[in-house]
């Protein structure tokens, strides 16, 4: 399993909200979406590389308006060699989509 966290500075629901948007930004494609407890479930395609992935984004509310985000990856398919680059690239780019939406 892969995973990632990261803090920012803006409230769980405007984030939630953002975190939609920028999901249609990458190659990650929403499969569920659990707005109680801001849980998002996504997967990825197979590719010449990876059997594709699952994805879990996890959104928590902090004090003073701040949230985190936690993005955590396994693979489709139990014996996948590659899954765990093509997953650290795919929370990569998230996290680099997501910046330029919320700007820290």
């Amino acid at each position: 399993m892969t995973s990632k966290t990261k803090t920012y500075n803006i409230g769980a629901s405007e984030l939630f909200g953002l975190i939609q948007k920028v999901l249609r930004e990458t190659n990650l494609r929403v499969k569920n979406v659990n707005r109680e407890q801001r849980v998002i479930f996504a997967s990825t395609e197979a590719s010449g590389f990876s059997w594709g992935e699952e994805y879990e984004i996890k959104i928590t509310a902090l004090k003073g308006n701040r949230s985190k985000i936690t993005v955590s990856s396994t693979p489709k398919v139990f014996i996948n060699l590659f899954a765990i680059g093509s997953a650290r690239s795919n929370i990569a780019d998230f996290f680099e989509t997501l910046k330029k939406r919320v700007g820290s």
